[in-house]
């Protein structure tokens, strides 16, 4: 647990961020379920999908 504790806040500091790590859980926290399905409607619509098809020979 400690070398993640580390790890996250050597990424924070590399993007120069390093407050972040103490913001971070209360970041999670905010996030609803309607934030959720607003980023996923705005995501994933059919004209950012592909689709591929298989057929029998």
């Amino acid at each position: 647990m400690c070398l993640n504790k580390a790890m996250n806040l050597a990424t924070s500091e590399l993007i120069g961020a390093a407050n972040l790590v103490n913001k971070q859980i209360d970041l999670y926290e905010a996030v609803t379920s309607d934030k959720i399905m607003t980023i996923a409607q705005d995501i994933f619509r059919k004209e950012n999908s592909n689709t591929l098809y298989y057929h029998a020979k």
